[in-house]
């Protein structure tokens, strides 16, 4: 393998070296790497055979116009435009996991969801997101599949918050004083006093899929940021979620909202972008992840 630090192409040749060479890993250090080309005809069918598009294809052509009308409206729940975009996200899930296809959608979750558990010796679980008025997110790069670029964005608070999600729970109680919450912690500043105020949300202990949404507001001072919180106390068990909302200014400020990597961290290049839900409480036998709810 060749190795450089700095090429310096004459104008006529620049056209030759890009047509086979793409620049890569622009933070670390500097590289190229073989820019993919046609694929061959065979490679073409080995990707097919292997895709589940074409199963997921013919499932949805069996619908009926009203079942596809389903789907569509369930997927708009999670920011999709189209029902064939949730049914192939959710058909998929399924099919990777031994389950039965097609299955009924749901307004309250799509596709994998986020999972805390709690068991062994472990009594509760915590984790939480923050958001400070700026902080730095990963996002794609434009016209690129799988180039992304840190980005700082700066979050304007407004008043009211709302905060929310939809979630499933199946908790067992271990004496004491158990309790399940989603919460808020909003951070402000008045006549020289930093102030925190919170607004609970107690969860059912155990549940089918459900919503819960309220609002906080009549904070006073500069608001310098917020975090919101997911705690289990006292139980054992699981809780599934989806649908993260953190709304304010019309906008929906939640990261990972639709939980597809809940416990993903960021290093290297990249180490500046806050991960997505931070562990406070995680004992032995306590964990979190995405999973597929069954």
């Amino acid at each position: 393998m060749a190795f450089h630090t700095y090429v310096d192409i004459s104008t006529s040749d620049a056209q030759k070296f890009f047509k086979g060479l793409t620049p890569d890993s622009q933070f670390l250090y500097s590289k190229a790497k073989r820019k993919t080309g046609l694929f061959s005809r065979q490679k073409i069918l080995n990707l097919t055979e292997r895709s589940l598009l074409p199963q997921c294809s013919a499932l949805w052509g069996a619908l009926s116009p009203t079942e596809q009308t389903l789907w569509k409206t369930c997927a708009s729940y999670a920011g999709m435009t189209t029902g064939w975009r949730g049914f192939v996200q959710e058909t998929c899930a399924r099919i990777l996991r031994g389950l039965s296809v097609p299955n009924t959608p749901s307004i309250y979750h799509q596709g994998v969801v986020g999972h805390l558990h709690i068991g062994g010796s472990a009594t509760q679980i915590q984790i939480a997101q923050y958001h400070p008025n700026s902080y730095y997110v990963n996002a794609r790069v434009a016209g690129k599949k799988k180039l992304y670029k840190p980005v700082l964005v700066t979050e304007p608070i407004s008043l009211p918050i709302q905060i929310g999600f939809s979630y499933k729970s199946n908790l067992t109680t271990l004496g004491g004083s158990p309790y399940s919450l989603f919460y808020i912690e909003v951070y402000s500043s008045y006549q020289g006093i930093d102030r925190t105020t919170t607004l609970k949300i107690s969860l059912t202990a155990s549940t089918g899929w459900t919503t819960v949404l309220q609002s906080i507001s009549g904070i006073f001072g500069y608001v310098k940021g917020y975090a919101v919180f997911i705690h289990i106390f006292g139980y054992t068990g699981d809780l599934y979620f989806d649908h993260v909302k953190i709304l304010h200014g019309s906008v929906n400020w939640a990261r990972d909202k639709e939980c597809a990597y809940i416990n993903q961290t960021f290093t290297n290049q990249y180490y500046q972008i806050p991960a997505h839900w931070v562990a406070l409480e995680l004992p032995s036998g306590a964990w979190y992840a995405s999973d597929y709810p069954v």
